[in-house]
């Protein structure tokens, strides 16, 4: 996950909305001021807060888990996509590696002196990054390797049914062709595209 998805405000968007209108509201400046530096400030802290390793850590182990049970599922459903599940699912095995890899940096980073501790922070940051990037793209492809194989079961039914003669031909490219029949009872056939 990205970084512009972590720090997202849109929560509190509302709250900044209200507290913007109640400031508008006090007569006096010097109180408006102090005010709208209560608020900056206190959005700031949040924002440090969300981007502390230790809560982007518990984030993307809860990414990595909701991965694993829906490449679980997936597997379990999906059976002919399985060569392409197997690749998936050593990509997420390696994330979970770099995961790990994080955790033991993170706890190696307390009895650090000042001097290694800003480099090894960077190289975590820089792994965080790498990381969330790897996690969306192991659950778009887990998600889009679920709808291929329901495609293809959709394509295969619908094939099965055009045997009896209502379907023609199915292209799964832009183009479909049915065969129907018109209100004189003549065959037709139309061309989606």
């Amino acid at each position: 996950m990205s970084d512009a998805y972590n720090l997202c405000l849109w929560p509190r968007s509302s709250l900044i909305f209200f507290a913007t209108a109640a400031l508008s509201l006090i007569p006096s400046n010097a109180i408006r001021y102090g005010g709208l530096a209560v608020i900056i400030v206190s959005l700031l802290v949040d924002v440090a807060n969300r981007s502390r390793p230790s809560v982007r850590l518990v984030k993307l182990r809860s990414n990595l888990a909701s991965a694993t049970t829906l490449l679980s599922s997936a597997m379990s459903e999906h059976a002919p996509n399985v060569f392409e599940l197997d690749k998936i699912h050593v990509e997420l095995l390696q994330t979970s590696l770099s995961v790990s890899q994080i955790r033991s940096d993170l706890l190696d980073t307390d009895t650090s002196p000042l001097k290694s501790y800003l480099p090894k922070m960077r190289s975590i940051w820089l792994t965080f990054s790498q990381c969330e990037e790897e996690m969306e793209k192991i659950q778009r492809s887990i998600l889009l390797s679920m709808e291929s194989e329901n495609r293809r079961k959709l394509a295969q039914d619908i094939s099965a049914k055009g045997s009896s003669g209502f379907l023609l031909d199915i292209r799964i490219s832009r183009t479909f062709s049915f065969l129907t029949l018109d209100s004189t009872g003549k065959q037709k056939i139309i061309t989606l595209e």
